[in-house]
């Protein structure tokens, strides 16, 4: 019985230091299918765990994730690109979807003390409110993404044409609005 039981606390830990190494490959922008081969890209869902408390706040891992969103080349002038590969399908470039772009900006602005990810995280809500601000004044309607490439651009591409009226997007522009109120202080 004892060994047993030594047999199962060795499986428990193994699976969950399995657990913590896949969050933090994760976090190294070291993306794996489940056929264990390594993704072409970036993309923005890299960063989750750090907005699930996957990851203590402002630890080294943290830092260093926060730095690498900083430098992956997704921001751009309209948003956040959903990943770096452009296929003509809705979850690549140039699309930003605003549930991606809210989870970066809590990441940027919440799970580290680094002040520069902070301001990264403010510039970027500003720029995807100025986008879905922009494109509702040329369209009249709220977007469910858009152009991350050209700011006020509606995104395209996939499987059925874009949608209007998104609750999303009107979720996370009044997330940003209400929660980062100092961000669109001029």
């Amino acid at each position: 019985s004892s060994s047993s039981s030594s047999s199962s606390s060795s499986s428990s830990s193994s699976s969950s230091s399995s657990s913590s190494s896949s969050i933090t490959t994760t976090i190294s922008n070291l993306q794996y299918s489940v056929r264990q081969r390594r993704e072409q890209g970036m993309f923005a869902s890299n960063w989750v765990p750090l907005t699930c408390d996957c990851v203590p706040y402002d630890s080294p891992i943290a830092r260093a994730a926060v730095h690498g969103l900083m430098n992956s080349g997704l921001i751009q002038e309209g948003g956040m690109m959903t990943s770096s590969n452009c296929t003509g399908e809705q979850w690549d470039a140039p699309n930003c979807w605003p549930p991606l772009t809210q989870i970066a900006v809590q990441a940027l602005t919440e799970a580290t003390a680094c002040e520069e990810a902070k301001q990264v995280g403010a510039a970027l809500a500003k720029r995807f409110v100025d986008t879905a601000l922009a494109a509702f004044n040329s369209t009249g309607h709220m977007h469910e993404k858009y152009d991350a490439l050209k700011a006020g651009v509606v995104g395209r591409g996939g499987e059925y044409e874009p949608q209007t009226g998104f609750g999303w997007t009107n979720g996370v522009v009044l997330d940003f609005l209400i929660n980062y109120p100092h961000f669109f202080q001029s």
